[in-house]
């Protein structure tokens, strides 16, 4: 059976189109860029994913509390896993999204951030002692508190449950009498 050719045009037969096609060539190995190939690239990538946490810890502040109050909690009245939270001064803070790991006790606040960016972030424990203030902050919907330090420019700020947690635990350990 024969097709009838219809009025219109084919996308080929419109002007431009034809040379669009023409330049949409395969990319073949000859081609590709140094930087692409197999095991270039991993190294590549791998690099750069250490740098850019290297950049994300120092500019908010987590290396440097890190060498002060590194280590983990070791009793906790609550936890909160996959939290988000912001960290660093006051007007460019670090944003971490769902990937915080929050525990509150009576000696402190042990805060880790996931795996995968923990290269220049280990966990810490943020005593009470050096927690100058734990002011509410609304935050849309969802509260959170922000966090300050004595002798350190960072702030913390934590929001929806693990936020709950440490005002909670903060109020409790104001209310204890100091020894």
């Amino acid at each position: 059976m024969h097709r009838a050719r219809s009025s219109a045009k084919s996308w080929a037969d419109m002007p431009g189109q034809r040379t669009r096609a023409l330049e949409r060539r395969p990319m073949t190995p000859e081609s590709t860029p140094w930087l692409f190939e197999g095991w270039r690239f991993s190294i590549f990538f791998v690099v750069l994913w250490v740098t850019m946490c290297g950049v994300l810890a120092f500019t908010s502040g987590w290396f440097g509390l890190s060498k002060r109050l590194a280590g983990r909690l070791p009793v906790t009245s609550g936890s909160s896993s996959f939290q988000s939270g912001a960290m660093g001064n006051r007007y460019f803070p670090v944003s971490y999204g769902n990937c915080l790991f929050v525990k509150v006790g009576p000696a402190g606040i042990g805060i880790s951030i996931l795996w995968l960016f923990r290269v220049f972030a280990p966990p810490i424990v943020i005593p009470w002692q050096l927690v100058q203030s734990v002011e509410p902050r609304p935050w849309w919907r969802f509260g959170g508190v922000t966090i300050t330090l004595r002798g350190h420019w960072a702030r913390l700020t934590l929001r929806g449950r693990a936020g709950r947690l440490v005002r909670e635990m903060y109020a409790h350990v104001q209310e204890q009498p100091a020894l």
